[in-house]
């Protein structure tokens, strides 16, 4: 599935990055739109608002009863070494550069070794993979984001998103959005987020089917997503994940405040209602 990483190209600025147009062949990613699982398997249940993020990590969603065997096929070819081989073949100089003590404190690049990410041992050497079914709700208002300029997190090696825009969705926003920042050293607010007055925007990748931004996350991965108008249809995405066992980086900033607001239950049952009208003209 993920041969076309093979030939793909990194751009430097203004952080190692590539994006692959058409990435799945032989119509797959049609036929993951098609067989998209319901909203209440990807949430799990939970209650969640406009424009909210949802994730199915990679054992939720290999075992879950409701979840098609195209899916759990492709979830499962993002847990391989094959797949962290190519991602790390493609990444390995800027590893090198970007972090020099990199071998010292985990393995050299070209003998990291793939374990899920949920798995309860993980080596030094290792990398924790994820394949997430991953998207956002429908937002009800317009002008929201789901994040604004950020860092991941700092034990991430590298993201990828596969976005899979549904059928019938005319919706505006919601492109992936790679920044610099307008400081030699960034004032970070919790959850590594900067404000957008802070940040240069350098290139936008839109929220298009079959379109692969793969990135390795350093000090310097500020990304964001644009603000989506107001639409009935959801964000849908695979998020690829390879995670070390502590942190590649450190970056400074103020620790997080966790602030939840609960959906109400008509809200809840507007956006339940949204999502299985767009998956069944998907369908």
């Amino acid at each position: 599935m993920f041969h076309r990483l093979n030939d793909a190209r990194v751009v430097a600025d203004p952080f190692p990055h590539v994006v692959i147009d058409e990435f799945l062949e032989g119509g797959l990613a049609d036929e993951l739109v098609r067989q998209m699982p319901p909203l209440s398997t990807l949430t799990g249940g939970a209650a969640l608002g406009s424009n909210a993020r949802f994730t199915l990590g990679a054992a939720a969603a290999l075992a879950a009863p409701a979840v098609p065997p195209v899916w759990k096929q492709v979830v499962g070819e993002g847990l391989t070494q094959g797949f962290l081989n190519r991602v790390v073949g493609l990444f390995d100089p800027f590893i090198r550069s970007e972090f020099p003590d990199f071998a010292t404190r985990f393995a050299d690049p070209a003998n990291l070794a793939a374990v899920p990410r949920h798995a309860p041992e993980r080596p030094r050497g290792s990398v924790g993979l994820d394949a997430q079914i991953s998207g956002n709700t429908p937002a009800l208002t317009g002008g929201t984001t789901v994040r604004g300029p950020h860092l991941d997190r700092t034990d991430k090696l590298f993201v990828g998103l596969l976005y899979l825009r549904l059928d019938g969705d005319d919706s505006r926003g919601g492109d992936l959005e790679l920044y610099e920042s307008a400081d030699r050293v960034p004032a970070f607010a919790p959850k590594r987020l900067l404000p957008r007055d802070r940040v240069r925007l350098v290139k936008v990748v839109p929220y298009r089917r079959n379109t692969l931004v793969l990135f390795l996350n350093t000090p310097r991965a500020l990304h964001g997503v644009s603000p989506r108008a107001a639409t009935p249809h959801p964000r849908c995405f695979l998020n690829l994940v390879g995670e070390m066992p502590r942190p590649v980086f450190e970056v400074r900033c103020q620790d997080p405040v966790p602030v939840t607001a609960a959906a109400t239950p008509a809200t809840r049952g507007l956006l339940r209602r949204a999502w299985d009208g767009i998956v069944r003209r998907s369908a």
